[in-house]
């Protein structure tokens, strides 16, 4: 003898386990050569203290077996970047990055120096403006700096406007650029991979 399940009964006893899916962040590697990339090499100083060495808010596990040490002192390895931040447990370190406030303070605190420093905010400008002659932020130009961060999107309409409204307001052209250029670096859009 069959017995008759209500319709919700019947798709309940059917439905799929709820899935929770958290976006991948990129891990300190990531993160930090994104904003090398852009500002160049003279942001290693900064990434290096806000990215790459508070390893734990970022992931991306070290090799303790590939440290080459070429002295006696704790922090003489043949390559830094070798080195683990904290010791053996950033071997351990989980592989994909996860957010908290602390991660994002981190990045925005590097954002702030990175585009207001002289040398890095020159660089950065010299990816969009490889002649060194600026040119006031319009929608092409605005839409180049968008994609330094998001290279595989085009920015919406709404973005270049609020880009440009950001700015109008500053008459010096290159503080109208490093206000653009933090706006753009503390955007959490860019770490998702």
């Amino acid at each position: 003898m069959f017995k008759f399940l209500s319709f919700g009964l019947l798709i309940a006893a059917f439905a799929a386990p709820t899935v929770t899916v958290k976006l991948r962040l990129g891990d300190r590697f990531f993160i930090e050569s994104v904003l090398t990339d852009i500002f160049g090499p003279a942001a290693t100083v900064t990434t290096t203290k806000y990215i790459f060495k508070p390893a734990s808010l970022y992931g991306g596990p070290c090799d303790i077996y590939e440290q080459v040490r070429i002295g006696q002192g704790a922090q003489d390895f043949a390559d830094p970047r070798g080195a683990c931040p904290g010791g053996k447990t950033a071997a351990s370190l989980l592989v994909v990055g996860v957010s908290s406030m602390l991660r994002q303070g981190y990045v925005t605190r590097a954002c702030e120096l990175l585009a207001t420093q002289p040398a890095t905010l020159e660089y950065a400008l010299r990816r969009l403006f490889p002649d060194g002659v600026y040119e006031s932020p319009n929608p092409m130009n605005l839409a180049a700096a968008f994609q330094l961060f998001n290279p595989e999107r085009n920015p919406s309409p709404g973005i270049v406007a609020a880009l440009q409204q950001l700015e109008s307001r500053e008459p010096d052209l290159k503080k109208r650029w490093s206000l653009i250029y933090l706006t753009l670096c503390m955007d959490p859009q860019w770490q998702v991979i």
